[in-house]
């Protein structure tokens, strides 16, 4: 009998602590949720994904609907705009730098603008020290941001930055 007894306990035991574990984790994702701190946390590794030109990391972020609106005013759309230029050489990036953090969170909408300084090269020509302004609009879908929209404006009077690209650093990358 004793044994019965043990074995019953055990299992009701491990039973309790996968309970516990489920709820734990749940209440893990829950704090990730909708939050104006993880909504920066993915801008945070947008930057750095698009600084480390890690393509699949870029896409894993962008909804399959995502567009940019660059600073010459065209909107590019189409989620592979950043990884298919990085992947065929088009684009690569040395620095990617991004101070001001601006968030808002509108329900399961996140608007996050920051100041952006980049470097690099596209279409083979070298750009260094471009100053910009991008807004960033991500969208809670299934347990994660995905961005839908960046809008880049170029900075012309930031100190310390002057533009070698003529402005035309994110014509169609393509």
């Amino acid at each position: 009998m004793n044994r019965k007894w043990i074995i019953g306990f055990s299992c009701v035991c491990t039973l309790i602590a996968a309970i516990a574990l489920s709820v734990a984790a749940k209440s893990r994702q829950a704090e990730t949720g909708p939050t104006e701190e993880s909504a920066l946390a993915a801008d945070n590794e947008f930057a750095k994904a698009m600084r480390g030109n890690d393509a699949n990391e870029i896409e894993n972020l962008l909804s399959d609907d995502y567009a940019v609106i660059p600073t010459n005013g065209e909107v590019v759309e189409g989620k592979d705009t950043f990884p298919s230029g990085i992947r065929s050489g088009v684009l690569t990036r040395s620095m990617f730098q991004t101070t001001e953090p601006r968030v808002h969170l509108y329900g399961n909408t996140a608007v996050v603008t920051t100041k952006v300084v980049l470097a690099g090269v596209f279409h083979g020509k070298p750009f260094k020290d471009v100053g910009e302004r991008q807004t960033e609009v991500w969208v809670w879908k299934h347990g994660a941001w995905k961005c839908v929209l960046t809008h880049e404006t170029k900075l012309k009077d930031m100190p310390g930055v002057i533009s070698s690209d003529g402005g035309q650093h994110w014509t169609t990358i393509q």
